[in-house]
């Protein structure tokens, strides 16, 4: 998929079944979050407008390889909590998710993954804690 053509980005974790990070940016400016991907992290849902510049920052941190990677992928080994990450990226009429099975206690998604997400997170992380109050 090519970086150009994305109108929205999507983010998903969950740990042991439950839902500990929903992000999703949108090229028009539209967010919706839930978390910060920790276990002891707030649990609110907060939809809402912010910046165009954000999807674009945030679309700028997708490596070419994220832009092509899709299908769904078990870690081996899984120690602790099942962890469920999925990354959507969606265009006119395509979409394409990556989602990385692997366990709370045991090796990690890749680094470009998870340099991604956490630079997802942070980028939004403002936005999200001044509109907690008006969920």
């Amino acid at each position: 998929m090519n970086a150009e053509e994305l109108l929205g980005i999507g983010i998903s974790l969950s740990r042991a079944g439950e839902s500990i990070l929903f992000l999703q940016v949108s090229r028009d400016g539209r967010i919706k979050r839930l978390g910060d991907g920790t276990k002891a992290g707030p649990r609110h849902y907060v939809s809402g407008k912010g910046r165009p510049e954000l999807f674009l920052a945030v679309r700028e941190g997708l490596s070419a390889e994220l832009l092509t990677k899709s299908g769904r992928l078990a870690l081996p080994d899984p120690v602790g909590d099942e962890m469920v990450l999925s990354i959507r990226l969606t265009s006119a009429g395509k979409q394409q998710v990556l989602e990385l099975q692997y366990g709370a206690d045991s090796a990690p998604p890749p680094e470009d993954v998870q340099r991604f997400v956490s630079m997802a997170v942070t980028l939004t992380d403002d936005w999200y804690r001044a509109n907690l109050g008006s969920k």
